[in-house]
């Protein structure tokens, strides 16, 4: 049998074939299964030719997820998606029984792509469902261990059953796996903060001195096995 974990898993996005007439194209970008449901993310690529022809700028991502099959609607999170300052991977959030099926990407510096392969990353950050959400600085003094919570059920239309289980009038922390809100303490505010911070840091230094300022194994880490929380895309044009 095929390990998945190690075959190059790829979707490729042809940005020549971004229109068709009434029907903008939307290309496959990501997919996976959480709380039983099976969703998929598009992306329409709203682009700008270069006046040679060969090559292409992004301005932007308009995301569209499409539920398939299951109980509970999987959709994104009110916070945007994020740029890694790399310009290689968006992180992007979602959230089950959320009602938000589309966002946009904004690129205040475009996207470059030409006929040579731009590999670009999407990464999904799962979050609690309402009413579930934890504190951070509990949740990793806890540890990543299953242990009972020893207090009451939240009343709630759906059970969390991704971050936790249930025994009876027990429920337990579900020990959080790469792509999960909180694994090894990351967030999309945290990612983004991160983005910021390394970008002023870079800014005040000269370009020899920009290797010392490379932390973002840390974040790379805990998206380290591409399971169904990333997804590997290659751009032509």
């Amino acid at each position: 049998m095929t390990n998945t974990l190690q075959s190059n898993l790829r979707a490729t996005i042809d940005l020549r074939c971004n229109d068709d007439g009434d029907h903008p194209v939307h290309h496959f970008i990501y997919g996976s299964q959480l709380y039983g449901t099976v969703f998929a993310i598009y992306g329409k690529f709203n682009i700008e030719p270069e006046a040679d022809g060969n090559k292409c700028i992004v301005l932007s991502i308009e995301l569209k997820l499409i539920n398939y099959k299951g109980l509970i609607n999987i959709g994104f999170t009110k916070r945007k998606p994020i740029l890694h300052r790399d310009r290689k991977s968006i992180f992007f959030g979602v959230q089950g029984a959320s009602k938000i099926t589309t966002q946009t990407i904004c690129f205040r510096d475009p996207l470059v792509v030409g006929s040579a392969p731009y590999d670009l990353i999407f990464k999904r950050l799962l979050y609690p469902l309402k009413g579930f959400k934890f504190s951070l600085r509990e949740r990793l003094c806890h540890g990543n261990i299953e242990k009972p919570l020893g207090k009451p059920i939240p009343h709630k239309k759906y059970f969390d059953s991704e971050f936790y289980y249930r025994n009876g009038d027990e429920y337990f922390y579900r020990a959080l796996r790469p792509g999960m809100y909180g694994f090894e303490g990351v967030t999309l505010k945290k990612i983004a903060k991160k983005n910021k911070e390394e970008q002023m840091a870079e800014n005040s230094y000269n370009g020899n001195d920009i290797e010392d300022l490379n932390s973002d194994k840390e974040i790379n880490l805990v998206f380290a096995s591409p399971r169904c929380h990333q997804s590997n895309t290659v751009m032509t044009f």
